[in-house]
Order: C-alpha cells, then sequence, then structure tokens
C-alpha cells in the first residue's frame, strides 16, 4: 500500500510539475512526503495526501483498517465527497 501511495504522490508531481526543470521526475525526497500532508487544495481542506489516498480507494486499495481513518474516524469514501 506505501509502495502504491507513493507511485502516486511521484505521478501526482510531475503533473504539477509538467513543462518545467522539476517534471518527468523519476523519484522525490523524503521531505517530500511531509509536504504531502500540509500542502491543500483549493477547497483549503483536502491535503495532497488526502486527495492521494482519494485516487486510490477509486482504484480500489481497501484502507477499512488504515490507522488514517481509524484516527480521523472517517472512511475511506468520505474523502471523495
Amino acid at each position: 500500500m506505501f509502495q502504491c501511495y507513493l507511485s502516486h504522490l511521484l505521478n501526482v508531481g510531475n503533473f504539477m510539475n509538467v513543462d518545467t526543470s522539476r517534471g518527468n521526475a523519476y523519484g522525490f525526497k523524503l521531505e517530500s512526503l511531509e509536504k504531502s500532508y500540509s500542502l491543500v487544495g483549493q477547497d483549503k481542506k483536502t491535503s495532497l495526501f488526502e486527495y492521494i489516498l482519494g485516487i486510490m480507494v477509486k482504484k480500489g486499495v481497501n484502507f477499512k483498517n488504515h490507522a488514517y481513518y481509524k484516527q480521523k474516524k472517517i472512511t475511506p469514501i468520505e474523502i471523495l465527497k
């Protein structure tokens, strides 16, 4: 599951940096993981981390017992709403 998240994070980063010197990267620094929690979208609520988890849910990754959702007391589907 973690490898899937890293792959999606790299893809989103490459998409956001298309046509720049930072686009088409083969990897990223571990500090970027921390930034994915604090970078929020236009709604000022959804972090990049939550957005990527939402993509993973749409692709069928099972998160029912994942600690993040137990702590937030939400379901993965609620992120997509």
